[in-house]
């Protein structure tokens, strides 16, 4: 196929040849033959030039743009040669996949290299390495303000205990007896609890009704306050105290 284009363009050249020849002669012939006339000269040599033209459009003039083609492929493959050699070094230097891929054009007589697919395989390990990073990194700081967060609830949750042990070791003191503590361990109530250990069991008292004399003091309290179905408050518990002591209770 070569072959025959260059017989072709060798074909037009001489064809061009020719009919500027023959646009010569015929001008020579004008100023000779006294029957040539103006009108057929520039007839002819009109009819020549566009034939000139044509032979040089379809074989010169074609041959031109395609070795300007060809050259320019030449150029645009020997450019993306030397750019993946340099993307190539780069991977070599661990330069980072982003300075890679800014590099990274559109390929279009490369883009089946066994080179190119191991600069784009770099550029997307490291873009998976770089995402395994951040998630790790973003996980291990979570852990951590975990851990923190955590180490403070048991710290606050430690001091809670340490009060509370402070607060039951007053109250076991107020114990006259074995059973007073053990029924308090046992959230129940018995006759001699101290009122201390009842409030503590019981929450906050009501309802005071008091019998103040020289040799006692007996006060009455309701607990466990509770709004009835028609609005007004109720109680769960009424305790009787006499020098601080339960003498008497009962569920109401």
């Amino acid at each position: 196929m070569n072959f025959i284009w260059k017989g072709w363009v060798g074909f037009c050249w001489l064809m061009i040849g020719l009919f500027m020849m023959g646009i010569l002669g015929q001008v020579l012939m004008y100023f000779e033959d006294p029957d040539f006339t103006l009108i057929l000269l520039i007839s002819l040599v009109v009819v020549q030039v566009l034939l000139v033209g044509l032979f040089y459009f379809l074989g010169p003039k074609k041959n031109k743009d395609k070795l300007k083609l060809i050259s320019q492929r030449f150029h645009d493959k020997n450019k993306e040669t030397d750019l993946i050699q340099e993307l190539l070094e780069m991977i070599k230097k661990n330069d980072h996949h982003s300075l890679v891929q800014k590099k990274l054009i559109s390929f279009k007589y490369m883009d089946k290299s066994d080179d190119l697919v191991q600069i784009k395989r770099y550029i997307s390990e490291n873009k998976t390495i770089e995402k395994n990073k951040l998630i790790a990194f973003k996980q291990a700081k979570k852990d951590e303000l975990e851990r923190v967060k955590s180490e403070k609830r048991y710290a606050l949750l430690e001091k809670k205990e340490a009060a509370r042990n402070e607060i039951l070791k007053k109250l076991k003191t107020l114990c006259i007896h074995d059973k007073e503590w053990n029924s308090f361990k046992g959230g129940k109530l018995c006759i001699g609890m101290h009122s201390k250990l009842v409030s503590d069991l019981k929450g906050q008292k009501y309802d005071k009704k008091s019998n103040i004399t020289k040799d006692k003091q007996v006060f009455k309290y309701k607990y466990g306050r509770f709004e009835n179905q028609r609005g007004n408050w109720s109680y769960s518990l009424e305790v009787t105290f006499e020098n601080d002591r339960v003498t008497s209770f009962k569920d109401l």
